[in-house]
């Protein structure tokens, strides 16, 4: 935190802190590549925004 030089006044920088371990995971969510599900169940015929009722 100490090595960010602040560009603006109230310039925000990301933390992250807790186990090591867990903390390399949010690491490596941030470095590899993030392929998003297709489908997402919530929002599917049973969801909660249903498009036909009956």
């Amino acid at each position: 935190m100490l090595d960010v030089v602040p560009v603006e006044l109230h310039q925000r920088a990301p933390l992250v802190f807790g186990a090591r371990e867990e903390v390399k995971l949010i690491e490596s969510y941030h470095q590899e590549d993030y392929d998003a599900p297709t489908s997402w169940p919530l929002y599917g015929t049973r969801g909660l925004f249903r498009t036909h009722v009956g």
